[in-house]
């Protein structure tokens, strides 16, 4: 006996990637839907480097993260396939000492 069927594609997941900041620190929610399936894990990298970070959610303390933070974050599904949310934001910047003064020269007359 055989059986006929058919295999539908996998549809990789739809997300958005939004955040909110505070004084000290920025908050990242990925909200995801998979509509053939549900969110298997999340990938959070910060300036290319991968943070222990796996559910939809991150937050990144602006004292500690100073300067430009390129995020990515890599959502995949129950299937493998995945997406990729790309946002940059800038923190403080580097604390930079201050540059020496000139002595100040005192004009002949």
């Amino acid at each position: 006996a055989s059986v006929d069927f058919d295999v539908v594609k996998n549809e990789p997941p739809v997300c958005t990637l939004n955040y909110t900041e505070t004084n000290l620190s920025w908050n990242f929610t990925n909200k995801c839907d998979d509509q053939d399936g549900k969110i298997a894990r999340y990938e959070w990298f910060i300036n290319n480097e991968l943070r222990n970070v796996y559910g939809s959610s991150a937050t990144l303390s602006k004292n500690l993260n100073r300067g430009k933070q390129d995020l990515r974050v890599v959502a995949y599904d129950d299937s493998g396939d995945f997406v990729t949310q790309h946002l940059t934001v800038y923190g403080p910047e580097e604390q930079e000492k201050p540059a020496p003064k000139e002595p100040e020269k005192i004009a002949e007359k």
